[in-house]
């Protein structure tokens, strides 16, 4: 199990050169193994930079996040991100 803070999952997703080669090749090990995790302020983190207009993610994680926050849910009723709205 490995557990990607904010900036390594933006990262990850851009195929960004900032993610030296060993933790590539941890994140990419730990993938397939079905054990990547992001802390619970991520999705919020993602969603105020994308907000300030310093984040633009162009790609679909693939999983609905189900969350509570306002600017989360906000942020994906702009169609950046699948959101599931917890308290529904």
């Amino acid at each position: 199990m490995i557990v990607l803070d904010t900036h390594v999952l933006v990262w990850v997703l851009d195929g960004s050169r900032r993610l030296g080669a060993t933790a590539h090749d941890q994140v990419n090990q730990a993938a397939r193994a079905g054990g990547v995790g992001l802390s619970a302020i991520t999705p919020w983190e993602v969603a105020l930079l994308a907000g300030k207009g310093r984040l633009r993610l162009g790609r679909d994680i693939g999983v609905p996040l189900v969350t509570a926050d306002r600017a989360v849910l906000a942020y994906g009723r702009q169609g950046h991100v699948r959101v599931l709205d917890a308290r529904r």
